[in-house]
């Protein structure tokens, strides 16, 4: 499905555009052909990258903040949260790839396209909401010892107001590559920056509570 749009994302119809333009076909052949064939051609390489790590895994599929009171004994959090202010409407933006492989039958869709109702709430997408949501994460995370934080520069809250409010909880250190080339949409217009927040247990500072003695010598 990512093959045949050239925006990144499936809030738009510009796809249909592309493809009944002879100029656009010749760039990219995939605006024209069936989804099956491009399924079928890349479909070996899915199967390859598939392996026995020979360890008991999970996946789930629900609300993050439900999820983690919920599960014990994590060593590592990778958290990618949607960039609020940035490219953050997942559900505009994605939806059809859940909805194509989930068939929802209750969902309503809003003016043909787009759009569906009744929508998911995150709490992460809407900036009246993302602080709280964020101090509600890492509250819930303070068993988990270390943390991965993806981000973006042109995200809300800034990076240097992320980092100070990740630093109540973790001690952080911010990793930044830059876009050279636009991949469609706000967050990854060229020179825009991919953020890593790499956080580790706070150190522990010990003062000691023992006194010195002290040695008077004393002539005679």
């Amino acid at each position: 499905m990512t093959r045949k749009i050239t925006m990144g994302h499936f809030g738009h119809t510009q796809a249909l555009v592309y493809a009944s333009d002879p100029e656009r076909i010749k760039r990219n052949r995939s605006l024209i052909r069936p989804i099956k064939d491009i399924f079928e051609e890349i479909l070996p390489k899915y199967n390859n990258a598939v392996f026995d790590n020979k360890q008991e895994n999970q996946s789930f599929n629900k609300n993050i903040l439900e999820l983690l009171p919920t599960v014990k004994n994590i060593d590592l959090a990778y958290f990618d949260p949607p960039y609020c202010d940035s490219h953050a409407d997942y559900q505009g933006f994605y939806h059809l790839l859940e909805t194509y492989t989930e068939y929802w039958k209750d969902k309503q869709f809003v003016n043909g396209i787009k759009r569906y109702e009744p929508q998911r709430v995150s709490g992460f997408d809407k900036k009246r909401d993302v602080i709280s949501s964020f101090e509600k994460l890492f509250e819930l995370s303070e068993e988990i010892p270390h943390w991965l934080i993806s981000y973006n520069n042109r995200s809300y809250p800034g990076v240097e107001e992320f980092e100070k409010l990740i630093s109540k909880y973790r001690d952080v250190k911010v990793e930044a590559k830059t876009y050279q080339n636009g991949r469609g949409g706000k967050g990854s217009v060229a020179g825009s920056q991919e953020i890593l927040f790499v956080c580790n247990p706070k150190k522990k500072h010990f003062i000691s509570t023992h006194k010195e003695k002290q040695i008077v010598n004393e002539g005679f």
